[in-house]
């Protein structure tokens, strides 16, 4: 057979269709790959707490806190009885002793505050942290008095109008991990059935930066509040 003849042999042009499909498919990839954009998630540095309230808030006489963990977690509000309080800070021992049904502060650091991580306080003109963690064996008023809040840098820190809202750095949690699970709480300083409202859903963010900011309403909260100051009504949150 002639190589060089015009009708080049079955065998050939399968040959042909072969390198012809292979260079379609050599393409074919090559302009895949050329569109592909890999993406690489950033951590966030620093997070935005917007909280909205009813009424502008008074901080003269309601505590405004935002409880937080690197996990799921439990409040302590029993709704017989409607009395809070945190680590470190005054409580009234016979509501202790009746709710804990004679366990003290035991009942509430196994139960509750050992799975928090920490508690930010706002403040008039600053905001004060109390960083755990909190030991589940915790049953003695020194143990308990030992848990200090400290000054927390804050940047753009407002409680003008009707909103509390400030950042601060994400490394000053101490969150172990990516995702931030917190709550919002507002009470009667030291008030026996001193509740006025929270977020009683725990609420969860991603600590990615450029993330489309959380935002919620607090329209399913068991407390209704005679003081409009406490009363939550939507929070955003923010990564950057």
């Amino acid at each position: 057979m002639n190589p060089f003849s015009d009708n080049p042999s079955p065998i050939h042009n399968w040959q042909r269709l072969i390198a012809i499909l292979s260079m379609a498919c050599l393409a074919l990839c090559t302009l895949g790959c050329a569109k592909t954009v890999t993406s690489k998630e950033t951590a966030g540095a620093e997070i935005t707490f917007t909280v909205s309230f009813k009424a502008p808030p008074t901080l003269n006489h309601i505590n405004y806190l935002i409880i937080y963990s690197d996990n799921t977690f439990n409040m302590n509000y029993p709704l017989t009885n409607h009395y809070f309080f945190i680590p470190g800070s005054n409580y009234d021992p016979s509501a202790v002793d009746t709710i804990s049904n004679g366990q003290g502060l035991l009942h509430f650091y196994e139960t509750y505050f050992k799975h928090w991580r920490g508690i930010l306080s706002l403040k008039p003109d600053n905001i004060n942290i109390t960083s755990g963690p909190f030991s589940s064996t915790t049953d003695s008023d020194n143990e308990h008095y030992n848990y200090n809040s400290t000054n927390l840098s804050a940047s753009d820190y407002s409680t003008n109008d009707q909103y509390m809202s400030f950042t601060i750095p994400i490394s000053s949690l101490g969150i172990q991990g990516n995702i931030l699970y917190f709550s919002i709480i507002t009470f009667k300083n030291n008030d026996t059935d001193n509740i006025l409202d929270m977020v009683q859903d725990i609420q969860s963010i991603e600590l990615i930066s450029n993330r489309p900011p959380l935002t919620g309403q607090n329209d399913t909260s068991l407390f209704d509040p005679n003081d409009p100051a406490g009363k939550i009504q939507s929070w955003t949150v923010t990564v950057q």
